[in-house]
């Protein structure tokens, strides 16, 4: 479930929320990462907003891994949408 003010947020950046939820996998729901510890937004929700920000270059895939990197484009995104210093 996502709150009318999640939505709107969602929509903003770019994300069709009608559009994500219409998916065959679950919506939202968190999933702890095996590796972090930590929990992280999954389903096609956390899928969407994944590949938005390596669309939109705020993140890049490490060739022939699992792993992603921040850009400076990125963090600079991040704090501007949601104030959030990395």
């Amino acid at each position: 479930m996502i709150t009318p003010k999640g939505e709107k947020w969602f929509n903003q950046i770019g994300i069709d929320i009608d559009e994500v939820k219409q998916k065959k996998r679950s919506f939202a729901h968190k999933c702890l990462d095996w590796t972090e510890r930590r929990h992280h937004l999954a389903g096609s929700l956390g899928s969407a907003f994944l590949t938005h920000m390596i669309s939109n270059d705020w993140l890049r895939k490490k060739q022939f891994t699992r792993e992603i990197y921040l850009t400076s484009k990125g963090k600079q995104e991040l704090y501007n949408i949601l104030n959030l210093e990395v």
